[in-house]
């Protein structure tokens, strides 16, 4: 990968199952993960799946606090969910797509 393409910030809270807004031409992103300043435990923030099922706070790979994670190929981001899983929170993906 080697051309950003887009970039995107989306909330992810308990309330709602977030996704991305993938650019059509994006291969992959990064991900920057900013848990709410007060969480409980902000290494455990959120939950998420690339294969489409739905995460909820106690199923999904954890992710938490200045979280780094890059995600490969177009299925998975179009199919990727997060939640957070403490209620009342508000994390941010901060997102480069590449290309």
């Amino acid at each position: 990968m080697s051309k950003v393409v887009g970039k995107e910030i989306v909330n992810v809270d308990s309330s709602t199952i977030s996704t991305l807004q993938v650019p059509n031409s994006a291969l992959g992103c990064y991900i920057s993960f900013d848990a709410d300043p007060t969480s409980t435990h902000p290494l455990k923030a959120a939950r998420f799946w690339q294969n489409g099922d739905t995460p909820t706070s106690s199923q999904g790979a954890l992710m938490g606090d200045n979280g780094y994670y890059e995600i490969c190929g177009r299925a998975n981001m179009e199919h990727f969910k997060i939640i957070g899983i403490e209620t009342s929170k508000s994390h941010r993906l901060m997102i480069e797509y590449y290309a």
